[in-house]
């Protein structure tokens, strides 16, 4: 398990893999190159309790990973369960555990989740986005 990041529960996410002896987690601190991480990774595992746009879940998109995020609002937005990722209920430390554990003993639906992840990812070019910011602008001008 690598951890990229270095929000402010990084100590205490720290202690709890030292106290209870979890030896096989590496803890990277600040990535500046995540593409670079992901492209390297397996899974990506995304617990966030709140996000705005979440850039790291683009990312993880792009890299076509089967993800597994929790059910915060943006995410359900970009993500839906079973098609290109695998969602659990925020807090629920089991499922989301159930649900990591699923990518990895099931490699070849895994799979297609991340394929479909990428082809999730294409509408977060810019230029959809500079696609949509036209139409709203041809409406006001209208």
């Amino acid at each position: 398990v690598v951890v990229a990041g270095d929000g402010p529960l990084m100590d205490e996410l720290k202690s709890y893999a030292k106290k209870h002896s979890i030896n096989n987690c590496i803890f990277l601190g600040h990535v500046p190159d995540i593409p670079v991480l992901l492209s390297e990774s397996d899974a990506f595992a995304f617990p966030s309790e709140r996000e705005g746009h979440p850039l790291s879940l683009v990312d993880a998109l792009r890299a076509g990973l089967p993800i597994v995020d929790s059910d915060v609002d943006c995410n359900t937005e970009i993500l839906t369960d079973g098609i290109n990722s695998k969602i659990y209920h925020l807090y629920n430390t089991h499922e989301l555990a159930e649900q990591i554990n699923w990518v990895f003993s099931n490699k070849m639906m895994a799979k297609k989740l991340g394929l479909k992840a990428k082809e999730a990812s294409k509408t977060f070019s810019c230029y959809h986005h500079v696609s949509d910011l036209r139409l709203v602008y041809d409406s006001l001008l209208k």
